[in-house]
């Protein structure tokens, strides 16, 4: 599923694939929990969906609660949690 919505992305087929991620989300919370790697890893995919649809607000919202995560579990100057930081700063530039 969730290259199916890397695929709608590349085709500009942006509701697709914010549908898609909005549903494998849930999926991973369910089944995997709220603070697995991979759930965490479908919300920045999420985000992305929302920032391609210029729904920011949402963007910046699971930014932050990663961003949050990442800085508890791994730390300040983890390579995740900067990359993290970096990606809410580019949601708070737009």
């Amino acid at each position: 599923m969730s290259n199916l919505a890397t695929s709608y992305t590349y085709l500009g087929k942006h509701r697709e694939a914010l549908q898609l991620r909005i549903e494998i989300l849930n999926l991973r919370k369910r089944n995997l929990g709220d603070e697995h790697p991979d759930t965490f890893r479908s919300m920045c995919n999420l985000a992305s969906s929302y920032e391609n649809l210029g729904k920011c607000r949402d963007a910046e919202q699971l930014w932050i609660e990663v961003l949050n995560f990442k800085e508890r579990v791994l730390g300040n100057h983890h390579s995740d949690t900067l990359w993290s930081v970096s990606s809410l700063s580019i949601s708070y530039k737009n």
